[in-house]
């Protein structure tokens, strides 16, 4: 599979034109999957392929038409067909073949692979993805823009530390205050002295992943630091399986027997939400997951000048949520820019989520080539703790684990940007750097 958002297909025909992703790209074709009922299949040789292809250099397109391509069936099933078009479009393969060599900046951490070595990981061939260190210095890189920012003097609401990662934790757990501040601030190119005075809690659990949500015994450990610490915190929960509801319910039923001081719970799934506000005294927020956000970082690529302001928090919406007890929600502030919820919220920055998948991507590359291969997450190796998935530059964005996340730099450096994010009803943010 190519990496989201480099590239993609168009196809025109009969009056319409249909968008699809494409599997594998080479300078001598491609393949690329179509749902069925998308396009009539009886029109397929009539119809004109655009290769849709975006990196730093900027935005190309090429037109093939139906005596440029031929259309072979390599797979299929109930659901879609996976075709595989060949071409001899001179001008497609001399693109293709630059397209694939400026990503070796990009795909390729280790200064030893060769321009082969990256052309075989692009099109989807078994390769180990960087490592974590190597996605820290690409991440490093992408966060330079604010390096020192003091932004966050300029607002009045308090900041709250996402702690999602191991490597956050062990230095919460093993450090003072003051000196695990000083490392993260270093970390993130963020300024101690500005953002110690607005600190005021901490955001544990995991948001994403069943699999790394910490154990009681771990939970406990972080919940009894922040304590200490005089840290208000704020749990977040992750979208729960039926074969996980009894875990979940047995931590909270514990945590709530101990009289733990969780100031609020955010629950990105319907079945947690309802169970917390039935089944236990918790006070639960509507999650990241639950809030509808359009996120893509393509569209700031794509769409220089516009900054989109798009609502999905219909009346009824926002009605159901209150009568489900939940006063308050989390929002991101992702790319295109969506306008704030009419109730206090979590402001999450400058990272977002741009993807979350049942299946864990990372499992899917380490142990059988393919990551979009679909199974049951059953165990969990742990492979986000060392492994990361990279994409282009523009895209800014890493996988780590089943989740994309993106980062947003604007709102770290432009207080205006900022305030449009925050609105009148925020009243929280919340630094997440989950790498």
């Amino acid at each position: 599979m190519i990496p989201f958002g480099s590239a993609r297909g168009i196809l025109i025909g009969n009056g319409s034109s249909v968008d699809f992703a494409l599997d594998t790209l080479s300078p001598l074709g491609f393949t690329f999957r179509l749902f069925r009922g998308v396009f009539p299949m009886d029109l397929l040789s009539q119809i004109t392929i655009v290769i849709d292809l975006l990196h730093n250099k900027g935005r190309h397109q090429i037109a093939l038409d139906k005596s440029e391509i031929s259309l072979t069936t390599q797979e299929e099933n109930r659901q879609s067909i996976l075709y595989h078009a060949e071409t001899t479009s001179a001008a497609y393969q001399k693109l293709t073949s630059q397209f694939i060599r400026d990503y070796q900046v990009y795909l390729c951490m280790r200064q030893e692979e060769g321009v082969e070595a990256v052309s075989k990981r692009f099109l989807g061939v078994p390769e180990a993805p960087p490592t974590m260190m190597g996605g820290h210095a690409y991440m490093q890189q992408m966060m330079k823009v604010w390096s020192g920012t003091r932004i966050f003097s300029q607002v009045d609401v308090p900041v709250f530390l996402c702690l999602q990662t191991p490597r956050e934790i062990s230095s919460f757990l093993s450090h003072t205050f003051a000196d695990f501040l000083s490392g993260y601030c270093d970390r993130h190119n963020l300024s101690k002295e500005v953002l110690q005075n607005s600190i005021r809690g901490v955001c544990l659990g995991h948001a994403y992943c069943s699999q790394v949500f910490p154990d009681l015994t771990q939970l406990l450990r972080q919940i009894k630091r922040a304590h200490q610490q005089g840290l208000q915190i704020m749990l977040e929960l992750p979208t729960v399986r039926t074969c996980e509801q009894s875990r979940f319910a047995r931590l909270l039923h514990c945590l709530e027997a101990r009289g733990e001081p969780i100031d609020e719970i955010s629950v990105n799934d319907w079945g947690m939400a309802y169970y917390i506000g039935t089944q236990t005294a918790f006070s639960c927020s509507a999650g990241r997951l639950l809030l509808r956000q359009t996120k893509d970082p393509r569209e700031a690529y794509m769409r220089i000048n516009e900054t989109p302001s798009q609502s999905y928090y219909p009346e009824f919406y926002m009605e159901y949520l209150v009568s489900r007890g939940m006063r308050r929600a989390a929002m991101e502030a992702s790319v295109p820019y969506t306008s704030p919820v009419p109730i206090p919220f979590s402001l999450f920055l400058p990272c977002f989520q741009l993807a979350t998948s049942g299946d864990c991507i990372l499992k899917n590359l380490m142990e059988t080539g393919n990551r979009g291969t679909h199974r049951p997450q059953r165990t969990c190796a742990k492979y986000c703790q060392s492994e990361v998935l990279l994409y282009p530059e523009h895209m800014k964005t890493i996988g780590i684990g089943n989740t994309l996340c993106t980062l947003n730099s604007h709102v770290m450096t432009d207080m205006s940007v900022l305030s449009r994010y925050m609105g009148e009803s925020c009243d929280r943010l919340v630094l997440d750097f989950p790498w």
